[in-house]
């Protein structure tokens, strides 16, 4: 009896290839940074915020929206100039940018203000794309 079930078992274990779904999964994880990292990661973050050539007025709500999905959250210290477009001034207290970024945006919080930045250099983001390798999973 033991060698019977012993066999069924086996024969259920190792069943044809061709007969068992391909099966992939891409499972997103939070990554933190090490201190002299974000720096780095900030202000690679920065330059993609100043590569922005289009720009709108956007909400709290559409920001704290932005964390439902994939995305790299920046908040600085103290709020940080960056210069967009060439010659729009923005005062950053805080940043979210979604992926992937070929289809995704910039969010920035300035005091109360939020806005929406989008169409951004692909070096820039190639250059963040670097910098947060150095991220390690929570």
């Amino acid at each position: 009896m033991n060698m019977a079930l012993s066999l069924l078992l086996l024969a259920a274990v190792s069943a044809d290839p061709a007969d068992v779904p391909d099966v992939r999964a891409l499972l997103v994880t939070h990554l933190k940074f090490e201190e002299q990292d974000r720096e780095q990661v900030g202000a690679a973050a920065a330059a993609v915020l100043a590569s922005c050539s289009s720009s709108c007025p956007s909400t709290g709500e559409d920001f704290e929206g932005v964390f439902r999905q994939c995305h790299l959250y920046v908040k600085f210290p103290s709020p940080r100039e960056v210069t967009v477009r060439g010659s729009q001034k923005v005062k950053v207290d805080a940043m979210v940018i979604s992926f992937p970024t070929n289809t995704g945006g910039v969010w920035v919080r300035s005091g109360k203000d939020y806005a929406y930045y989008t169409k951004f250099d692909y070096k820039a983001c190639q250059a963040l794309h670097e910098a947060m390798k150095a991220g390690k999973p929570e």
